[in-house]
């Protein structure tokens, strides 16, 4: 990343202006362009300044299209359209720019949408301000937005970073803390008249599938691993993997005992518990039956 990259993803105005100021072709157009519209998506989600952002992003749409007749820049016509972010497309021009100030959400999604295009999603800010906005909608009850843009920023993770990596743990367990949350409002009187939704096994079997799916990975990667100390370290994050993926089979576990569990739910859950148990982990000392499994799940599901 350019030093002008790194001042507009942390918010330094100075240092961006200072930048594209100076003479001498320091930077080019089509890096100007990009600081200035990367710092308008700093300004949505860590200033919460949309006017300030819509600033900038005139500014760079100017510098794509000068009035001094010079060769414009459009925008890539080629960026899929990303369901997480509802299919938003980036305005191609300063009327379209002008529109989605009267709409929040609008503004929001096309700040996750620039960063993605600019950064890449390896980036850790990209995934970062996409769990972040998650975590906003989940704030306000909008929990299936939450999961939506959660698993948006789960696969960037696990398609670009190694193996049990730190951040895919943190998406993973930031699921098991949701959905732990909310089974436990769900038990609660309702708290000013919001109501969480239910939990059910669509929206954790298929986290729990991805969890296991990294768990598979990180036991390809002990294989692979010869020096010593890559085992250890390699075996200490493949156990915390393996703990959040019990968390969410506790989870499955208390949907059991929920009055809308159909004889079909309670088939997928007992199917996706023996999914874990058939990974037949070899790492750990003590290997445990699909019974005993299931019976600390459910032991833990009614703690």
């Amino acid at each position: 990343m350019t030093p002008l990259l790194a001042a507009s993803v942390t918010g330094h105005t100075h240092i961006v202006e200072h930048l594209i100021s100076v003479e001498y072709g320091l930077v080019t157009r089509q890096q100007r362009i990009d600081a200035l519209e990367l710092l308008g998506a700093t300004y949505v989600d860590k200033r919460r300044d949309m006017v300030g952002a819509l600033a900038l992003w005139k500014r760079a749409m100017d510098d794509r299209f000068p009035a001094d007749g010079s060769e414009p820049i459009p925008k890539p016509k080629d960026v899929p359209r990303i369901e997480a972010y509802d299919f938003a497309v980036e305005p191609s021009d300063v009327q379209q720019l002008e529109e989605i100030l009267a709409d929040p959400d609008a503004m929001r999604m096309q700040a996750l949408v620039i960063r993605e295009r600019i950064l890449g999603p390896a980036h850790p800010d990209t995934s970062y301000y996409v769990r972040y906005r998650g975590a906003v909608y989940a704030d306000a009850g909008r929990f299936a937005r939450c999961r939506q843009l959660w698993h948006h920023a789960l696969d960037m993770q696990r398609a670009v970073l190694p193996p049990l990596s730190p951040l895919t743990q943190s998406s993973l367990y930031s699921f098991a803390e949701l959905f732990s949350y909310m089974l436990a409002e769900r038990a609660r009187p309702p708290l000013r008249g919001r109501i969480v939704p239910p939990v059910t096994i669509d929206d954790v079997e298929p986290v729990f599938t991805k969890a296991l799916s990294e768990i598979d990975r990180g036991m390809e990667l002990l294989e692979c691993s010869k020096l010593s100390i890559d085992r250890e370290q390699t075996l200490t994050t493949l156990q915390r993997v393996l703990v959040i993926s019990l968390h969410l089979a506790t989870v499955m576990a208390r949907l059991l005992s929920e009055p809308e569990c159909t004889e079909e739910v309670s088939r997928r859950i007992h199917k996706a518990v023996y999914s874990l148990v058939k990974l037949d982990i070899k790492a750990f000392f003590v290997p445990l039956s699909p019974d005993c499994v299931f019976k600390i799940c459910v032991n833990n599901a009614k703690d």
